[in-house]
């Protein structure tokens, strides 16, 4: 019985060998082969003040080239050394953004040709997108003006590491950008105050915050312009 399961095992490696070495990809009736080149439903991704819709449309099947670069494995992971990104991830071939209020439609400029677009992500005020292209030799940033449906790279000729985290990118919200810079200005001693104003985020919005803006302001160029004490000959000498 042993001899009989190797040798029927030696013959099916003996099939898979030959079939293997003469194999010529061949194509299915039409309409079938239209049926799986069917582009995916497309993603989509509502920003946080629910006013845009950014929507993703994905490529359906990849190629042999793109499957046959060259990749290592490394816990789980598949990484292309020429991209220092995460390989055979699926990427969006066009984006474009829908207003949630009437449905109008905003085309995204600026992209390059034939993109190859990932790990696109709203900013916390809604009015960027950050994505990444990837290239042959690394992968971009990029972000979108929302208002304008701008396209920008950002770091022009510096690629950035897609290696060890699903979303290579990440938005800091307004509070911890101005908590980072407080507890550096006070790091280094300077004279730092930090307020919070409720609801707002990037840009003020509310009459009140706007107007408490203006006051604050006012008073500081009240206090150490308008009103400074007048400063000594040796004291101006040594600021410059």
């Amino acid at each position: 019985m042993t001899l009989v399961v190797l040798a029927f095992s030696a013959f099916l490696v003996a099939i898979s060998s030959s079939a293997q070495e003469r194999v010529t990809y061949q194509m299915p009736p039409r309409a079938i082969a239209d049926i799986a080149d069917t582009a995916p439903t497309p993603a989509v991704v509502l920003d946080p003040t629910k006013r845009w819709l950014l929507v993703l449309e994905r490529a359906s099947l990849g190629s042999l080239d793109e499957l046959s670069q060259p990749e290592h494995r490394l816990a789980g992971l598949r990484i292309r050394p020429a991209t220092n990104a995460r390989s055979r991830r699926p990427v969006v071939e066009n984006v474009a953004l829908f207003s949630v209020a009437d449905g109008t439609k905003r085309a995204v400029a600026g992209l390059p040709e034939n993109p190859r677009i990932d790990h696109a992500a709203f900013s916390p005020d809604g009015t960027r997108i950050a994505l990444t292209h990837t290239t042959s030799s690394g992968l971009e940033l990029w972000t979108v003006d929302v208002p304008s449906g701008r396209a920008t790279r950002i770091l022009e000729g510096v690629n950035i590491n897609g290696v060890f985290r699903d979303r290579p990118l990440q938005w800091l919200s307004f509070s911890i950008q101005s908590r980072r810079l407080y507890h550096a200005l006070k790091g280094h001693g300077a004279v730092a105050r930090l307020v919070m104003l409720p609801y707002e985020s990037h840009g003020y919005r509310a009459r009140e915050s706007v107007m408490h803006t203006l006051w604050k302001m006012n008073a500081w160029l009240e206090k150490y312009v308008k009103n400074a004490p007048p400063r000594d000959a040796a004291t101006i000498s040594n600021d410059h």
